[in-house]
């Protein structure tokens, strides 16, 4: 099991390093672009930094919240067992089945062994 978790964050890892070196050749490509004038075209104003500072933080909190709902879930919701007691009155329950328990276990998802 450890080596299975030591081959995810290795992927995880070199997806990212990957990802970072995509997005650094395509901003460079794009910035080379953008600093080209068309002729005919009036300019723009430049982007605002803040503006870009807030869609890279932004990208990275969306990015973000799969891998912390994924940590939530393995972490604290499969300790969170909910234990109910409620009782049932039936009617026509015939007297060979008083005080008989009925007990429903479900949502098995995760084995640890």
């Amino acid at each position: 099991m450890g080596f299975g978790l030591v081959m995810v964050f290795w992927m995880v890892d070199r997806t990212g390093r990957a990802a970072a070196w995509v997005y650094g050749k395509a901003r460079k490509v794009a910035a080379g672009h953008a600093a080209t004038p068309v002729p005919g075209l009036a300019a723009l104003d430049p982007p605002s930094p803040d503006r870009r500072r807030l869609l890279e933080q932004a990208a990275v909190a969306v990015s973000a919240v799969p891998f912390v709902a994924a940590a939530h879930g393995l972490l604290y919701e499969r300790l969170d067992v909910e234990v109910t007691r409620p009782r049932i009155a039936l009617a026509r329950l015939p007297k060979g089945f008083q005080g008989f328990r009925i007990v429903q276990l479900s949502d098995f998802h995760i084995n640890p062994s």
